[in-house]
């Protein structure tokens, strides 16, 4: 477990072991909460692992993994409400940024409708 200045908490569990007849097991869960240092930059990240393995002889083995994650994570954005409000429907449904606030020029993209 970690504690820390601006809500930063961080607690660990894991564990495994073998289970008999060549048969072995691992698992870890772990979750990060940061408040971050100012306004909006609050952080929630799950994190999951685990793996079952099975081993017939020295030769022949294997193994399942399986890894979960979710993140929140609120990042802070020099782009302000009124400039997102500005941004056409079509931008937003063809999910390309718009150039008049990045800053890029245009390039042609194609897309493909089913």
């Amino acid at each position: 477990m970690t504690l820390g200045t601006n809500v930063n908490v961080k607690p660990q569990v894991s564990g495994g072991g073998v289970l008999g007849n060549g048969w072995d097991a691992f698992g870890s869960f772990s979750y990060i909460k940061l408040n971050g240092n100012r306004k909006h930059n609050e952080q929630d990240l799950f994190y999951g692992y685990g793996n079952l393995g099975y081993r017939r002889d020295d030769r022949h083995e294997t193994r399942l993994h399986v890894d979960l994650q979710d993140f929140d994570y609120e990042g802070v954005s020099a782009i302000t409400k009124e400039t997102a409000e500005k941004r056409s429907l079509s931008e937003l449904e063809h999910g390309r940024p718009s150039d008049r606030f990045s800053g890029l020029s245009s390039r042609p993209t194609s897309h493909c409708v089913a």
